[in-house]
């Protein structure tokens, strides 16, 4: 027997089916990160972004729960695209998704994925790029997590331990507020990651009143060791960076930081890294994650990477093929001999003395 799917309006599942979520995701170690857990769908689908699952079941189980959502008529994203950056069904180690029937049962011709899990069976013919999502593991406190950085990583801290004694020296001694409850400070980070936004050209999220309302239902949630959680850095009474996360047991996802442009001189978010790590052990942590992105200071700082996957899966098999061989074709032509010749043109054009 297949799988069978019914495409459920999120806010239509009920107890019996979040219990049964819970049961899967804790089950497989894998889906560790918060973002599989269902209070993130559940805060969706109250702040209506468009959340619908596929709940999938064989014999007459519950083997797995697909949030996602439609962009258009025919279009299908994963649950909290853009802004969830682990993907994958909520299921036991061992099952594979039937991509092709979850697109007829919800009606959709594509699926665009960009965190997939790169190791989860069944996108591994969609796949167009893999990348890292880097980590920080802190179990066992900073010494350990020390160890564990290499060489680059211990040149990275002992600088930022330079910048920590010359931020106390002139505003006050540092300490970090794990978990504020202040919805002042929750307006500060706002203000500030919307500053930042402006000023990179960015798009900004939190034009959306949506998106605010969303993450201060996240905020207070604290239960089944599912939390939110509003960090804020401060050097004696001075603010100057702030953070908005989820976490789920000893896992933090390291999401929407922002710092006070005023003290950027400062280097707040790796200040904040850096007192996060020192604490971790009082808060129960054992790894940060990151999120995608090859992002130099990512680099430094990670002891590890989880590789998610980008790609599109079209039921039209034309389509599929032509998407395929079109991949096939650039990654001829990027490594190709006349495509090294011009990146070995460009890098001498660049090392050429200017005058």
């Amino acid at each position: 027997m297949g799988q069978h799917i019914e495409i459920v309006p999120t806010t239509n599942l009920d107890a019996s089916h979040w219990q049964r979520w819970l049961e899967l995701q804790s089950s497989n170690p894998a889906l560790d990160s918060p973002y599989f857990h269902p209070h993130f769908a559940q805060a969706l689908q109250r702040h209506g972004l468009r959340t619908l699952t596929a709940v999938i079941s064989e014999a007459g189980q519950v083997v797995a729960f697909v949030p996602y959502q439609t962009h258009g008529r025919l279009v299908g994203r994963p649950g909290g695209w853009p802004i969830a950056d682990f993907q994958a069904p909520v299921c036991a180690d061992g099952f594979e998704l039937d991509l092709l029937a979850f697109l007829r049962a919800g009606g959709l011709d594509t699926f665009t994925f960009d965190h997939w899990l790169a190791q989860r069976p069944e996108i591994q013919q969609y796949v167009e790029r893999t990348r890292p999502s880097p980590y920080m593991d802190v179990s066992g406190g900073l010494a350990r997590y020390l160890e564990r950085i290499g060489e680059s990583g211990q040149r990275r801290w002992k600088f930022t331990q330079n910048r920590l004694r010359k931020v106390e020296r002139e505003l006050g001694s540092l300490r970090l507020e794990f978990q504020s409850t202040g919805n002042s400070m929750f307006d500060r980070l706002l203000e500030w990651k919307r500053s930042q936004y402006r000023e990179t050209g960015s798009g900004d999220l939190f034009a959306n009143p949506a998106y605010v309302a969303f993450f201060r239902d996240l905020l207070r949630i604290d239960d089944a060791g599912f939390r939110g959680l509003l960090s804020v850095l401060w050097a004696g009474e001075t603010p100057l960076a702030a953070h908005a996360g989820i976490a789920l047991g000893g896992v933090l996802h390291w999401w929407f930081p922002a710092y006070d442009p005023r003290h950027a001189g400062y280097s707040p978010g790796y200040l904040m890294l850096a007192k996060l790590t020192e604490d971790a052990p009082l808060h129960g942590l054992t790894r940060v994650d990151l999120g995608k992105g090859e992002e130099q200071y990512k680099a430094q700082i990670k002891t590890g990477q989880t590789m998610v996957a980008e790609g599109i899966v079209d039921v039209r098999p034309a389509r599929q093929w032509l998407r395929a061989h079109t991949r096939g074709i650039r990654a001829a032509l990027k490594y190709s001999a006349p495509a090294h010749w011009l990146r070995q043109a460009r890098k001498r054009l660049r090392a050429k003395p200017k005058h």
